[in-house]
């Protein structure tokens, strides 16, 4: 039983870490004022949470640990996120250059540096570099990968991961919140107030053919007669309307 509830308990850390992760990118792309005043307090939320949870954990060691087996847990505990890295695309791999934090990386343990792929996700972890842990955790990509075919490789102050394509084709972004934002911004910048751009007339004369189109009987003569007199005192030198 105890076993089974510590199980539940880590499952339900892991997926706050996953929103944390979410919360952030959805924070950084977001613009309006109180929408990002309530993804800030539900960040500070499961921040808070994570917090205390690490804290039970430390304070739960064995009576036979000693202090400083103790301090040794507290560190592990504590998880710097990766938040940059290069990226390069072609058509059946895009590969991350990570590098954020990862200075002499190359000299740890083999089992110190970790790498686990699903379908649309990728997570790296780093265990006891300087003094802490550090993650890259990108919980939805910006298409489908092939688990079993992805890698990853430690070099001296980097880590490379090739990820491996389920289609060949192009990534525009690595991630699927990427694609979302640059998707709702070209929708947002396309929206234009109706005769933005255009010449008032040209304007004016397209709202009048629409007029005539949908109108009855009666408006297309009207439209027709003003159209008529509006050529014939531009014809006399009128201005016009």
């Amino acid at each position: 039983p105890n076993s089974s509830a510590a199980m539940s308990s880590a499952a339900a850390l892991e997926n706050q870490r996953l929103d944390l992760q979410e919360l952030r990118e959805l924070r950084a792309s977001s613009q309006r004022p109180r929408v990002q005043d309530l993804l800030d307090l539900q960040i500070r939320r499961i921040e808070t949470d994570l917090a205390a949870a690490a804290e039970a954990a430390g304070g739960d060691q064995p009576a036979g640990k000693s202090a400083g087996s103790a301090a040794s847990q507290s560190d592990r505990s504590f998880t710097t996120e990766i938040k940059t890295y290069a990226w390069d695309d072609s058509d059946k791999f895009c590969k991350l250059y990570v590098s954020e934090g990862l200075s002499g990386v190359g000299s740890l343990d083999k089992d110190a540096v970790t790498a686990e792929f699903t379908e649309n996700s990728v997570l790296l972890r780093v265990c006891g570099l300087n003094g802490r842990d550090r993650e890259l955790r990108i919980p939805r990509l910006y298409d489908r990968i092939l688990p079993d075919s992805c890698s990853f490789k430690v070099k001296s102050d980097q880590v490379l991961l090739s990820l491996r394509k389920a289609a060949c084709n192009r990534w525009e972004f690595v991630t699927e919140h990427e694609r979302r934002a640059s998707e709702a911004k070209k929708a947002a910048s396309s929206k234009k107030a109706p005769g933005a751009d255009e010449d008032p007339s040209a304007s004016m004369m397209g709202l009048m053919r629409q007029m005539y189109e949908e109108g009855d009987d009666e408006m297309k003569r009207t439209i027709a007669k003003a159209f008529s007199e509006s050529q014939s005192k531009r014809g006399a030198g009128d201005p016009g309307l």
